[in-house]
């Protein structure tokens, strides 16, 4: 595996967003996409893609690795393999989302 710009790496991922939520998941977990994060979500917006993920063998988490992703309103969303890059990347832009959560 060749090294990718973090740069680069992080329009890649945001460029991936251009659908509906729940979609986007869909299509990770289905292999479409490599991966996918938002901010603002709901957690209706999570429930069923979460359930795709898990049974496709992705990785579905907050920005900072943990699991509690449900009641936060933001999470990163991989087919596992590029998840620990997606979360370094978008921890050093949103270093402020370590403590928000879905109200």
């Amino acid at each position: 595996v060749r090294p990718i710009n973090a740069d680069y790496l992080s329009v890649l991922f945001y460029v991936f967003t251009a659908y509906h939520d729940p979609i986007d998941i869909a299509y990770v977990a289905a292999g479409r996409f490599g991966g996918f994060w938002e901010l603002g979500l709901s957690p209706w917006d999570l429930a069923a893609g979460s359930v795709l993920i898990k049974e496709a063998g992705g990785k579905i988490t907050d920005f900072w690795d943990n699991q509690d992703y449900l009641f936060k309103n933001y999470l990163i969303v991989s087919n596992g393999h590029v998840h620990k890059q997606m979360g370094e990347i978008i921890r050093r832009y949103f270093p402020e989302y370590q403590t928000v959560y879905f109200k």
